[in-house]
């Protein structure tokens, strides 16, 4: 009797050289092996669900039935027919006459029921047959018609006493064999349907791997069954998981033989190799041992490899290769659909992010619309009271200087506020004219000497605000360099800006340009052209505030906020540092930062031969 198996995966028995035909307890066909079908012309599709006896009615008779029914009831497995058996399953050779049959009856459990199911498996011995004595000494010709009734005579006497009429050792020890390999294939389908099931209960590479080295070993009584993974050249091999019927084995660690043998170009094409080998990396030194490597591939990708290691010289027959690959499909399938997992979460969690990032883009600029809005609405509704009613705050020439006063403040603010609004329009169209290479540069010569004195002037009110101190540091022979000047003065009003916002009040601010001719200083750029090597201009803005290590790589990622700041103190698309570095290259040149013992320095590099 063998253990139940997958009655949707008996593929294995399509590769015994025998007839094999399960049978349920109501007779219905429950498998139809692909000799069968060569045999009879029957195809699985017509006989599986249907009561054998509609193909073969001598099923319905009462000895067949009372010799199965021990099978299905209690189990029972041996010798079904004798050996000589025309009609068990009737086939017909080429030249007319009967297949002579022999058949055994295997006793197949069903979980949770008390019934067994048959598994019968059919020999043709019709050469054998006719080279063998009969027990009264006379040789058995091929059956001819006029023979039939003989051999049904003997056979029906056989199947009654159960025994062969006519056997010996070497036929009962080639019919042990055979039968021996079917259980084994049959075992081999519960051990991949075991294994193919536990794999699939989880999406981590490492415990599918685990499972199949360990089932591999166990069920193919393996020395050693390992894993190993290959680097994208193909040029590095790593173990990853290992079996080993020894706890103190070191089988498998060592993988000289890729290299030495050729092994690797063969799995590398998805082929499945088999050798023998005295290699030390494999066995101890003089013992021999069969290896069988089998590809892991994800689609059309090698990603590694998997070696079972057996002690001895002799090979890995067709049950045991076709096992060792069905497992390693399986586990080629689980680790692709672990890493299309992977790969799904990851996007998820970035998508999660976006998504994230979205709702704070869309705050932060709702808030930047309504904010200057709002104070257009009520200087609007002021200068609106004003305008409709002159006279109903003025009741003399102190009032009229009051009402005087508030026009230029709601004025101010609304000429403010709109410079708001349209600069963060403009930044939003510069960005997608910059990311669309739509924007316009436009060249010219700019004097920095001249220039820089009075952009930076522009921002004195702001540091006053602050009680902030600008340092600039101007040399007085500066090259012209050939840039727009309109983007650049957006680069550095952005960089005074932010160190003017994140600033502690009575801070200092520094300003410094310089001409660098090849300065280590540059290496430590992140990204961007390579200016080290040619005379380039380099503005860096200084200011007392840090920003943490691991948010220097983000803060210019579009509409990136620092997640330490208030965002109330310190508003802000996040947008600012984003345009300028797409800014920056576009000018040719490269903006960076660096940030330590309480100081933020911003470096902005342009070429002079720009």
């Amino acid at each position: 009797m063998i253990s139940q198996v997958s009655m949707e995966s008996l593929g294995m028995l399509d590769l015994v050289p025998i007839g094999a035909c399960i049978l349920r307890k109501d007779l219905t066909v429950l498998f139809w092996n692909r000799l069968l079908e060569t045999w009879t012309n029957i195809s699985r599709s017509q006989i599986v669900g249907q009561p054998i006896h509609y193909v073969f009615p001598h099923f319905a008779q009462l000895k067949y039935m009372e010799r199965l029914r021990q099978t299905f009831e209690i189990g029972v497995s041996g010798v079904f027919s004798a050996e000589l058996h025309p009609h068990l399953i009737p086939v017909r050779r080429e030249d007319g006459r009967l297949q002579i049959q022999h058949t055994t009856v295997t006793a197949i459990s069903i979980p949770g029921n008390s019934t067994f199911n048959a598994l019968l498996s059919i020999q043709d011995v019709t050469e054998y047959a006719a080279q063998k004595p009969l027990i009264n000494g006379t040789t058995l010709p091929y059956p001819e018609p006029s023979h039939q009734l003989v051999l049904e005579s003997g056979i029906e006497s056989g199947i009654e006493s159960g025994l062969c009429v006519n056997s010996d050792n070497g036929l009962e020890q080639k019919i042990r064999q055979q039968t021996e390999e079917m259980q084994r294939s049959l075992g081999y389908e519960s051990s991949f349907r075991r294994v193919t099931e536990e794999i699939w209960k989880s999406l981590n590479e490492d415990y599918i791997l685990q499972v199949a080295v360990e089932e591999l070993g166990a069920v193919l009584k393996l020395d050693c069954c390992r894993t190993a993974t290959y680097s994208s050249d193909h040029v590095n091999f790593s173990v990853t998981h290992e079996y080993s019927a020894s706890p103190d084995s070191s089988l498998g660690c060592g993988l000289n033989t890729y290299t030495d043998s050729g092994i690797l170009q063969k799995l590398l094409h998805g082929e499945t190799v088999q050798f023998c080998t005295y290699a030390n990396d494999i066995a101890p030194a003089g013992t021999p041992f069969s290896v069988l490597a089998c590809p892991i591939m994800d689609e059309h990708t090698v990603l590694g490899d998997l070696w079972l290691c057996r002690s001895g010289e002799a090979a890995f027959d067709q049950l045991d290769v076709q096992f060792a690959q069905q497992v390693t499909k399986q586990c080629s399938i689980a680790l692709h659909h672990a890493r299309m997992h992977k790969v799904a979460q990851a996007r998820m969690a970035e998508l999660e992010t976006l998504n994230r990032l979205k709702d704070d883009v869309l705050s932060s600029i709702s808030h930047e619309l309504r904010t200057p809005l709002s104070s257009i609405k009520i200087s609007a509704q002021v200068l609106s009271t004003i305008l409709e009613h002159p006279g109903i705050l003025i009741q003399d020439q102190t009032d009229s200087a009051i009402n005087h006063d508030r026009i230029h403040q709601c004025l101010n603010v609304l000429l403010e506020e709109s410079d708001r609004q349209l600069d963060l329009v403009s930044d939003l169209l510069t960005l997608q004219q910059v990311d669309t290479n739509d924007y316009p540069l436009v060249l010219c010569p700019v004097e920095l000497q001249t220039w820089m004195p009075t952009m930076i002037e522009t921002f004195q009110s702001r540091t006053n605000e602050y009680e902030h101190q600008l340092m600039i540091d101007l040399p007085p022979e500066l090259p012209a360099i050939d840039t727009d000047v309109c983007v650049l003065n957006r680069i550095l009003a952005e960089l005074l800006t932010n160190a003017c916002k994140f600033s502690p009040l009575g801070s200092t601010i520094a300003v410094v340009v310089k001409v660098v001719i090849n300065s280590d200083q540059t290496q430590l750029r992140q990204s961007g052209p390579p200016l080290a090597s040619h005379p380039h201009l380099q503005i860096t803005v200084t200011n007392p505030s840090e920003i943490p290590p691991d948010q220097l790589d983000m803060i210019f990622n579009l509409f990136y906020r620092l997640p330490s700041r208030d965002l109330r103190r310190y508003s802000g698309t996040g947008m600012g540092l984003a345009l300028i570095k797409k800014l920056a290259t576009l000018l040719g040149g490269n903006i960076w930062a660096e940030s330590s013992y309480g100081q933020t320095c911003f470096t902005l590099e342009l070429p002079l031969d720009n």
